[in-house]
């Protein structure tokens, strides 16, 4: 099972694959949604049609330096509204932060945009503390996101749905040996609830429904 920078951390299975950390958020169905809005719409493909990716790149707030880091991400525009848009925006910008936080080795940001009761988020600060006592740190490993929907289930909840595509990545230690290598990009429809709180996004859960090679 892959680890590190990963998101198909098996929460299916209840177990985190973030460094061998348990547990998972259970995301029960939503009731009927007041509004659903598609952020990155595409044309209807054909059942033999696979819709592309938006681009190569990664994602348009993230990069790596020449040492395969992950860069601090930029907010991403809309996520400072109460919308539909806005909790998309969130979704993906705390993706974002997974990667940056496992690669840099720091939560600050990471823990921010986290409700104390998500699981998978306090998971991911327990992997960063335990990587920086271990002294290791991931390369890579940044992710893409297509498919994005966002739903507004209650006034200040939402449930957002999207497929992020996530580049190889390996785990070195502090004299950048390879501890662990994923050399393969995969796949992983990924769901998320958000809340709206104190005029900000909170990420409530998140959940792996699947992954596969790209």
């Amino acid at each position: 099972m892959r680890r590190g920078i990963s998101i198909i951390a098996a929460v299916v299975a209840g177990v985190c694959g973030l460094g061998g950390c348990t547990g998972g958020d259970a995301v029960a169905d939503p009731p009927t949604p007041s509004v659903v809005v598609s952020v990155t719409p595409t044309p209807t493909p054909s059942p033999t049609t696979t819709a592309p990716w938006p681009s190569a790149t990664p994602s348009p707030t993230v990069s790596v330096d020449a040492m395969g880091i992950v860069t601090k991400p930029s907010k991403r525009p809309g996520m400072s509204k109460h919308t539909v848009d806005g909790a998309a925006a969130a979704a993906q910008y705390y993706l974002d932060l997974y990667a940056y936080s496992l690669s840099s080795v720091t939560k600050r940001e990471l823990v921010a945009l986290a409700d104390p009761d998500c699981i998978f988020c306090a998971s991911v600060a327990k992997d960063v503390d335990e990587r920086r006592k271990n002294g290791t740190h991931e390369v890579g490993g940044t992710m893409a996101y297509k498919d994005v929907v966002a739903r507004k289930t209650t006034p200040t909840s939402y449930f957002v749905t999207l497929t992020a595509r996530q580049s190889p990545s390996r785990t070195l230690d502090d004299s950048d040996r390879v501890v662990e290598d994923f050399p393969r990009t995969t796949d992983n429809d990924v769901s998320m609830v958000l809340h709206w709180v104190d005029d900000r996004w909170i990420t409530r859960a998140v959940t792996i429904a699947n992954s596969r090679p790209a």
